[in-house]
């Protein structure tokens, strides 16, 4: 199976040609940043609007702690060996120098006559100010994201919890890891992009490590429902399946517990819920597409922005959630 090593430039090359499809082996930062309309990106019209999309691609949104926290133990798990050019601990960072008090509303230039610096402040002045052009530099240089001490040690106790289980070499032997997938959606047209953490292609099996508050069976299906991971299951399977022609066996989350003792569930998805799953991203999908022609067909910006609706501009009805009223009627009889 053929994997095409790319950067950035080449991916809009291809996809300006019509011909992005196929497997690519990308850094993280060029694939999100490539053409494409990715899981995420679907997420955000089903559980928004189209226009929370367009906002966020004009504003990228801060990324959370946790999501942070995520993005370290997925490291430290699967790509080990760029652990410490991603990540530095906090104490490790430059210091900054501090300005000399004698110097305290001194400057550089002798001559300024309202603020006069003797030969020797003049000197310290000089000393002071290379040591914040290095620390300057330094800080330009070293772009590693910074964890705190007690942040790696958890990251270490489950990255061995993960090292140590059963499955854990099954897992990954043999395994493609953030393989980038691209691919043409056949029904509305658009451009897709997927790229799953560990995909064995001759097992035909997926892995997407999870890290969560709560692996239990109950706390994990709730957390698939409410971050819709179903959804992501199917577009990755369906993805996949239209680029090599085979179809995946099998969509497995690893569920990895991020508070002590670390403990680590594996659960394969059923079918009910993947068929649930395809029914959200073909909806998302479908209102992407909408909107893309829209601003294809508009003649002003206005109207370019019009084309990613928000939410309804009318007063609408509300009720509490259905589980709520639920529990009320039941209550109640």
């Amino acid at each position: 199976m053929k994997v095409t090593k790319a950067d950035g430039p080449q991916l809009y090359e291809l996809y300006q040609a019509g011909k992005l499809e196929g497997l690519f082996d990308v850094e993280s930062r060029d694939y999100h940043m490539s053409p494409g309309a990715s899981n995420s990106n679907l997420k955000i019209i089903l559980e928004k609007s189209p226009r929370h999309l367009r906002a966020m691609r004009e504003r990228p949104r801060r990324v959370s702690k946790e999501m942070r926290l995520g993005s370290a133990i997925h490291t430290a798990i699967l790509e080990p060996e760029k652990f410490d050019n991603e990540y530095k601990l906090a104490a490790d960072k430059p210091v900054k120098p501090d300005r000399p008090p004698e110097l305290k509303g001194k400057r550089k230039n002798p001559k300024n006559e309202d603020c006069p610096v003797t030969a020797w402040e003049a000197i310290a002045l000089q000393t002071y100010e290379k040591a914040m052009s290095e620390y300057e530099a330094n800080q330009l240089r070293d772009q590693r994201e910074e964890i705190t001490q007690s942040t790696l040690d958890q990251i270490i106790e489950i990255t061995e919890m993960f090292n140590n289980h059963p499955k854990s070499t099954k897992i990954l032997k043999g395994s493609l890891i953030e393989t980038s997938v691209y691919s043409k959606d056949p029904v509305t047209g658009i451009q897709t992009k997927v790229r799953p953490d560990i995909w064995n292609p001759k097992s035909g099996i997926i892995f997407d490590p999870k890290t969560t508050k709560d692996a239990s069976p109950e706390a994990f299906s709730k957390a698939v429902n409410d971050l819709k991971y179903h959804m992501q299951a199917a577009f990755y399977m369906d993805t996949i399946e239209r680029v090599t022609g085979v179809k995946p066996k099998a969509w497995i989350w690893i569920a990895i517990e991020k508070e002590f003792p670390y403990e680590i569930a594996i659960y394969h998805i059923g079918p009910r819920s993947l068929a649930v799953g395809r029914a959200l991203y073909r909806e998302a999908l479908d209102k992407y597409a909408a909107c893309k022609k829209r601003e294809r067909e508009a003649k002003n910006d206005i109207d370019k922005e019009l084309a990613w609706g928000g939410y309804s501009k009318d007063v609408e009805p509300l009720e509490i959630p259905e589980w709520a009223l639920r529990r009320f009627e039941y209550a109640d009889s």
